[in-house]
């Protein structure tokens, strides 16, 4: 190989860098061919070290990680639930058409890989596919769930459980995958729960009972008819809670002469709020209630 065919292979390769993928990363931006490729190589590195895997080409893995989407640096990336066996086809094609210029001994090593890849008959070619699938949905796990289609939902769950069944060490890992995208979802639902349950002005506050910093259970219906002004906050003594408290208490006489009771929400206990309200000088009369209920109302 001269070091011009060298650099003709590299420059085309390094379309990879640029070419999009439908996976976001962490830092909000779309992840590439080449981000997707290098990671499955390293994933194949780290299994060498597997009892599992012992008797595996794991050079032969990883070569196939790297050429894998050589392919898409002509056609593009297109998400699998979107790529047709036309697409698959002209791919596969444009591929052949750049490697039959490639030095006779790279273009046969290439074409064999490649041979193999497809067949999916030998535990490397397995192995590599299986990582594949697997590095899609870490990215996707790993990307803001607003980035996801409806559809990926199901695909999460379902996007290479076939192609790891051959295997009980990927068999195990796809399991603890599937965890992190179980929980991902369910704290989206929760999430959204929370933001269709979330009072609006004209809203009817929830009702709640709740011990006051004297230990004694006050219902909020106990100030029907009056004016109250409830605000939470996070912590007894904390810098920026003091402070807060400390404005409530200056405005307090204004809110009595509209007829305002002033209560504040906390998790800590009635004990606290009696050494909060005691070294901070807070109004005697102001209530501070105990509780985890009423944040989450």
């Amino acid at each position: 190989m001269t070091p011009e065919q060298f650099l003709s292979i590299l420059g085309t390769a390094a379309r990879l860098k640029t070419t999009l993928r439908h996976c976001y990363t962490t830092a909000d931006r779309r992840e590439s061919v080449a981000d997707h490729s290098w990671r499955i190589s390293l994933m194949a590195m780290l299994l060498s070290g597997e009892r599992e895997f012992e008797t595996l080409d794991m050079n032969r893995v990883i070569r196939m990680c790297l050429i894998h989407d050589l392919g898409e640096a002509f056609t593009g990336d297109i998400p699998t639930f979107l790529k047709t066996e036309q697409a698959e086809t002209v791919e596969a094609n444009l591929f052949d058409q750049w490697i039959a210029f490639f030095p006779e001994k790279q273009r046969d090593e290439w074409r064999s890989l490649l041979t193999e890849m497809n067949r999916l008959e030998t535990p490397e070619a397995r192995t590599y596919k299986a990582l594949d699938k697997l590095e899609a949905v870490i990215s996707h796990n790993e990307s803001d769930i607003s980035t996801w289609l409806p559809l990926e939902y199901d695909l999460q769950l379902t996007y290479g459980h076939e192609n790891v069944m051959f295997s009980p060490y990927l068999t195990s890992f796809k399991s603890a995958i599937d965890e992190v995208t179980l929980e991902k979802i369910q704290s989206e639902q929760t999430k959204k729960k929370k933001e269709n349950s979330m009072l609006e002005i004209g809203n009817k506050a929830p009702e709640f009972t709740l011990p006051d910093q004297n230990g004694n259970m006050v219902k909020l219906s106990n100030f029907h008819g009056q004016k109250v002004v409830l605000y939470f906050y996070s912590k007894d003594m904390t810098s920026g809670c003091t402070k807060q408290a400390c404005s409530f208490a200056e405005l307090q006489p204004e809110f009595e002469a509209c007829g305002a009771v002033i209560i504040g929400i906390s998790k800590d206990t009635s004990e606290s709020h009696q050494r909060f309200i005691s070294k901070k000088i807070l109004p005697c009369t102001w209530d501070f209630f105990e509780d985890q209920s009423a944040l989450n109302s």
